[in-house]
């Protein structure tokens, strides 16, 4: 009964995941976005939900009602490929802040993200032993 007033409040939370699905959409050149509108069955119950409605937008008309600019979008992406090929190597993580509409960037260790099984561990330990051999035998 109250799509538009729903519809408005999901774009004001939730305008970061709104706006990539269009991009996506844009990108891939399809016809149609459908959403859904879903509810706790029982609010105690997290895994159970009923679907109340959908809604089948265009991609062009939908990114005009958030405000999403196509060329925009470019810019965005190219000021901050831009930005990045300034900072010195290494391995940075992009991280959207929750609360607000901001982007921060921070610096991590190089090995952090690496899980590295024993498996993966003593296969290197292989290879290296087996290209340290092969060095040799070309030296000799």
């Amino acid at each position: 009964m109250q799509r538009g007033a729903i519809m408005a409040t999901e774009i004001k939370g939730n305008s970061n995941k709104l706006t990539r699905w269009t991009a996506e959409a844009l990108l891939a050149g399809v016809d149609h976005i459908k959403l859904g509108f879903v509810s706790r069955t029982n609010p105690k119950e997290k895994s159970k939900h009923a679907t109340l409605a959908t809604s089948v937008l265009k991609p062009n008309e939908f990114a005009a009602q958030i405000n999403f600019s196509y060329a925009n979008g470019w810019g965005i992406i190219k000021s901050l490929v831009d930005y990045i090929l300034t900072l010195p190597e290494g391995k940075y993580l992009l991280a959207k802040d929750p609360n607000k509409s901001m982007m921060r960037l921070y610096q991590v260790p190089v090995d952090t993200f690496v899980e590295v099984s024993k498996v993966e561990e003593e296969e290197g330990e292989f290879e290296a032993q087996q290209v340290i051999q092969e060095q040799e035998e070309y030296d000799e």
